[in-house]
C-alpha cells in the first residue's frame, strides 16, 4: 500500500465527462499546488482520468471549438466527479477560391491547404473540382495556404489570408508547369 503524504496523496478519485468534440485536449489543473492531468477524449467524445483528491479547475479545447474553463471542480476520494462541457462551435468563415495553370486553364484534383500562421498546422484542406474551383470552411483566423498538383506542377502560395466570421475570402492560384 502506498505511503500517503500531503505531497504524493492517493490517486483514489476520478474526474470523467463527455464534450460533442472528439479528440479534445481535457486538461485539470490542482488550485493549490498547479500540479495537473491532460487526457484526449475519444472518438465519441467522452474521458477520464484517475487523479488525486483536491480542488481542481479544468480547461478543455477542440480544434473548431471556443475553449472552455470550469473553476472550483471538488474530487474526493473514492468519487468519480463528473464534468460535461458544452462546447460551442468557433466562429467561422469560408476560402473560396480557383486553381489553374499560368495559361488559366483549370487544375481538378488540385490539393489546397490552409495552415495557422501560429500553430504551423493544417487547419483545413480541400481538393478542386473539375473546374478548378475550391472552397474551405475554416475559423476565423490568418493562414498561410499553398496549392499543389504533383507531379505535373509546381505548387503555388499565399500568405497572411485574412478569414473574417461569415464571410468568404477569395484566393487563387497559378501553378507553373513542372518540366
Amino acid at each position: 500500500m502506498p505511503i500517503v503524504s500531503p505531497t504524493h496523496p492517493l490517486r483514489d478519485a476520478e474526474i470523467r465527462g463527455v464534450s460533442i468534440a472528439e479528440r479534445a485536449n481535457v486538461s485539470a489543473r490542482k488550485q493549490d499546488r498547479g500540479i495537473g492531468w491532460a487526457t484526449i477524449t475519444d472518438e465519441a467524445g467522452y474521458f477520464k482520468m484517475k487523479v488525486d483528491v483536491a480542488v481542481y479547475d479544468m480547461r478543455i479545447r477542440a480544434l473548431g471549438f471556443s475553449r472552455e474553463e470550469v473553476s472550483g471542480i471538488v474530487v474526493t476520494e473514492g468519487e468519480t466527479t463528473t464534468v460535461n462541457f458544452t462546447l460551442e462551435r468557433a466562429p467561422a468563415g469560408y476560402i473560396a477560391g480557383l486553381v489553374t495553370d499560368v495559361h488559366g486553364t483549370p487544375i481538378e484534383g488540385a490539393f489546397v491547404d490552409a495552415s495557422c500562421l501560429v500553430i504551423g498546422h493544417t487547419i483545413g484542406y480541400a481538393f478542386t473540382d473539375p473546374t478548378g474551383h475550391f472552397n474551405i470552411r475554416i475559423q476565423v483566423g490568418t493562414y498561410q495556404m499553398i496549392a499543389s498538383a504533383p507531379p505535373r506542377f509546381q505548387s503555388d502560395f499565399a500568405s497572411d489570408v485574412v478569414v473574417l466570421r461569415d464571410e468568404t475570402t477569395t484566393v487563387s492560384f497559378r501553378l507553373p508547369c513542372d518540366r
